[in-house]
């Protein structure tokens, strides 16, 4: 799981780092075009699919630190609380 956690922000960086390199060289000749190609709409796709995957393991990340945080925290006395 390690592998993914480390792998999928990568990808997900790449890819829009790819996006945005198309989206400029599509603005400086809009000739060739970039933005119009199949490719162009497969990079899209899998840009979608690594960002919420990538949100999903930020996620189920952030909610197993805050269960580990919460049976660390010591019970509240009740002598204490008053």
């Amino acid at each position: 799981m390690k592998f993914w956690r480390a792998l999928v922000p990568n990808l997900c960086i790449s890819l829009w780092l790819a996006l945005l390199t198309l989206v400029i060289l599509d603005q400086y000749n809009p000739m060739l075009g970039f933005l119009k190609g199949r490719a162009f709409l497969v990079l899209i796709v899998l840009c979608a699919f690594a960002s919420i995957a990538c949100a999903v393991l930020l996620y189920r990340d952030y909610r197993q630190a805050l269960r580990r945080r919460r049976r660390r925290r010591p019970p509240v006395d009740e002598q204490e609380q008053l």
